[in-house]
């Protein structure tokens, strides 16, 4: 399975709404819970920001009954 690259992976996560994970060797480089005044999200991960040039990173979201747990993805 080939890496795809940063494109390519914003272009899947704009068309398909959540990053499945892990995805080609990505890591969790930071990891945080917070609380949201909420109770929309759905128990899945969705995509918080789609991605950081320069560090080549991703940040998606996990939320459930108003917790909403921050990782965000290195991308190798």
């Amino acid at each position: 399975m080939d890496k795809k690259t940063l494109e390519e992976l914003v272009n899947d996560l704009t068309v398909n709404g959540q990053l499945p994970l892990p995805y080609y060797g990505a890591k969790i480089v930071e990891q945080k819970a917070n609380r949201v005044n909420s109770y929309n999200h759905l128990n899945k991960e969705i995509v918080l920001s789609a991605f950081n040039n320069k560090y080549k990173q991703v940040k998606v979201a996990s939320g459930y009954l108003g917790k909403l747990n921050t990782k965000i993805y290195d991308l190798h």
